[in-house]
């Protein structure tokens, strides 16, 4: 068998994949291998659906990560938005009682003066 890239050198392994023959430079600059890297090296046509796979993997991987990132901008958003309402609830309350003090204060005052 000879390699299918270059047909006057001999095959020295098989795609992985689809199993055409390699020579040893096409072996040699395989980008994939089965196994982790460390198996058959695969010919550049199932090296590109190889890779187009991964590509694809990590796309889904990214819309994920932007969806978690949206998230969780929208959850602290939120967070502080009720924070705040709760703090201006309590701010309001506080200053009708501490408006209610002072106007007890100055009727008590006014009534001392007379």
């Amino acid at each position: 068998m000879n390699c299918f890239n270059h047909p006057d050198q001999a095959a020295v392994s098989t795609c992985g994949q689809c199993h055409i023959g390699l020579c040893r430079e096409c072996e040699e600059r395989s980008l994939f291998r089965l196994y982790f890297g460390v198996g058959q090296a695969l010919c550049d046509k199932c090296s590109l659906v190889k890779a187009e796979e991964n590509v694809a993997e990590k796309e889904v991987l990214l819309k994920n990560a932007k969806l978690w990132r949206i998230t969780g901008w929208l959850v602290a958003i939120w967070t502080l938005g009720i924070s705040a309402i709760v703090a201006t609830i309590h701010y309001n309350k506080v200053k009708a009682i501490y408006d209610n003090e002072v106007r007890i204060r100055d009727e008590i005052a006014a009534k001392i003066r007379r």
